[in-house]
């Protein structure tokens, strides 16, 4: 509370300040404080050293005839501004004229106490020191509820998304003795009576909508009201209320684009349609403004089958606009989401089907192809240990000369080499490869199947079974190879 406390006392001293001769002038979020007088200028830096914490500038012009003295607030102080030669002769007579000289060379002492006619205007964030204080949130003075009502309808409703929907939480604080006015999951509209610990940190909003001309659009749940007092002026609440449906209907659109002063939201269904949003969003009531969220949120439940309905339904509309008819449109949209989420169960069903069958498809071809491995790996090492043994026989017997032999020996051992490398890096993998590509090539099979059943696929007993026989062929028969040939070059001689 001591924030908002700091915060009011800036109000407070902004009302003195007027009430002195001061007038305030307000642009959007911010006030400048201007005064005009005849003396020094070190009068008026007095009187605004009670805004301090809240000045985000200053700007004092002396004038004396056709020549100006320019003070500004440089990186938090005061200094006097460069300034272009003048001659100060014919300007100022000789009894100040050594102090005009130090005040145009930069002696800020002196130009303040140099007499003259002056003006000051200052820039004021008068919510500035309960946003130092607080910067997990954005803080904003908006002054009373009608100033901020006008400030959100002078502004397009799809550039409210640079003021509430961010990521830190943005506060409106208004100028009146009341707790929460109304807010959302982005922003909070408060009084001075407003307890800060009961407010959000973060904006929990979706990732909003863009198109091509407009792709910052605010999202509905950043402006969709959650909590309404009923000391809110009606004019804001209708604001709130109109851009939220705004919102609602571009979430919805197919594409977006400015014409004039409307923006053209576009319904590609059944045919193409466009409806022009006015800037300040629909002119409808209250309840309809409700409908149009109710309605975008029912779109938005993860089921893409509810907003194509929706978009069909809404080219068929022949209505000149449609932000009045959320209610009628849902009801319409409920059918054919039935109808369309009908044709995509049986499209479900029938991708699971499949995706089962050519996975029980792979699980016979890999189990073929790995008996067709062992069974050829079997034949080559019985025809080459024949071969050996023949030799072995022909040189007990003196057949063949004991080189030969050997000879003969070698080549059975590096051939059963070569057969094992083979059979790691050219038939081993193609043995495999299909299995092990089946459990990430099941979920690119169809949108319709999802992980779960992906993974019951892949889980198959017909499909572990291929998956281990192939990998235990593919690792034996390169070793039966290796140990054939140790076999061969050690055999008694």
């Amino acid at each position: 509370m001591a924030y908002l406390d700091t915060t009011r006392q800036m109000c407070e001293a902004i009302r003195d300040l007027v009430n002195q001769g001061w007038t305030e002038s307000r642009t959007e979020f911010r006030s400048k404080p201007k005064h005009s007088w005849t003396g020094t200028a070190r009068s008026a830096t007095q009187e605004i050293e009670a805004i301090t914490p809240c000045i985000t500038d200053v700007r004092l012009v002396g004038q004396w005839g056709t020549v100006e003295l320019e003070l500004l607030y440089i990186n938090g102080s005061l200094g006097v501004a460069p300034q272009p030669d003048v001659d100060l002769e014919g300007t100022f007579d000789s009894s100040v004229r050594e102090d005009a000289d130090r005040a145009f060379s930069g002696d800020l002492d002196a130009a303040l106490d140099l007499e003259g006619k002056w003006e000051i205007e200052a820039g004021v964030d008068i919510a500035r020191s309960t946003g130092a204080e607080d910067p997990d949130r954005t803080w904003v003075y908006a002054g009373s509820q009608a100033e901020l009502t006008a400030i959100l309808r002078n502004r397009p409703w799809w550039t409210l998304r640079d003021l509430i929907d961010c990521d830190k939480h943005s506060v409106f604080l208004v100028d009146e003795d009341s707790a929460m006015i109304c807010g959302s999951q982005s922003f909070s509209v408060i009084g001075w009576d407003c307890s800060i610990e009961s407010l959000p940190r973060t904006a929990t909003v979706n990732p909003p909508k863009g198109f091509e001309q407009l792709p910052k659009l605010p999202s509905v749940q950043s402006l969709k009201l959650t909590e309404c007092d009923h000391r809110i002026h009606k004019p804001l609440e209708n604001t709130l209320y109109r851009a939220a449906a705004a919102a609602a209907w571009a979430s919805l659109a197919t594409n977006a684009r400015i014409e004039g002063d409307l923006v053209e939201l576009e319904y590609f269904g059944f045919q193409r349609v466009s409806f022009g949003m006015p800037l300040s969003g629909p002119e409808i009531s209250l309840g309809s403004c409700r409908q149009s969220t109710e309605l975008a949120e029912w779109a938005q439940s993860n089921e893409p089958d509810k907003l194509l309905a929706i978009r069909q339904v809404i080219s068929l509309n022949r209505s000149p606009v449609i932000w009045s008819l959320a209610d009628e449109i849902r009801r319409a949209a409920q059918p054919v989401f039935v109808a369309l989420r009908s044709s995509a169960i049986s499209e479900a069903l029938k991708s699971v089907r499949e995706a089962r069958n050519s996975g029980l498809a792979i699980a016979r071809q890999t189990s073929e192809a790995a008996t067709a491995l062992a069974k050829g790996a079997v034949e080559r090492t019985i025809a080459t240990l024949a071969a050996v043994f023949g030799v072995v026989v022909a040189r007990a017997s003196q057949v063949i000369p004991v080189e030969i032999a050997d000879g003969l020996r070698i080549i059975g051992a590096a051939y059963l080499v070569i057969l094992s490398t083979w059979a790691l890096f050219v038939e081993g993998p193609i043995v495999t490869g299909g299995i092990t590509a089946l459990k990430s090539d099941v979920r690119k099979y169809s949108d319709f199947i999802s992980d779960d059943e992906a993974d019951v696929i892949t889980g198959l007993e017909a499909v572990s079974r291929a998956r281990r026989h192939a990998w235990t062929v593919r690792i034996a028969v390169p070793t039966a190879y290796i140990a054939t040939a140790l076999a061969v070059l050690t055999v008694a001689r």
